[in-house]
């Protein structure tokens, strides 16, 4: 299990066993098509870097008894940018897509936080 800490908040955030199958296999992830399915399986490399720069915390009670347990506490929500290099013919440009997406984390009944899932990917215009 990876530890890590958002540097704005200073939460610890732990990758448990199970966000594989929820970052791959979630709802949300099936319905990504083109750029933002790309954006989202790239950013996996660098996931312990999005989530210390995550940001802008909010809360949202847990709602949906199938997640009692793991969401017992409720769910964190935050904000998190990051870029992806623009390739052409194969080489680097000096170009980067430049993206904002939601880091989803579960507060667990044992006060633990976990990450659970990236939701809301967006290119943004800039």
């Amino acid at each position: 299990m990876t530890r890590l800490t958002i540097t704005e908040t200073k939460d610890i955030v732990f990758i448990g066993k199970d966000f594989p199958d929820e970052y791959t296999g979630s709802k949300y992830t099936r319905s990504l098509k083109g750029a933002r399915a790309k954006a989202k399986a790239n950013i996996v490399q660098c996931i312990e870097q999005i989530v210390e720069i995550a940001e802008d915390k909010r809360f949202k009670e847990n709602y949906k008894s199938k997640h009692s347990t793991d969401a017992a506490k409720g769910w964190y929500y935050y904000t998190v940018r990051f870029a992806i290099p623009i390739f052409e013919n194969e080489k680097r440009t000096d170009n980067y897509n430049i993206y904002s997406a939601c880091l989803v984390i579960n507060h667990t009944s044992n006060g633990k936080l976990y990450l659970y899932d990236i939701i809301d990917i967006k290119k943004r215009s800039e």
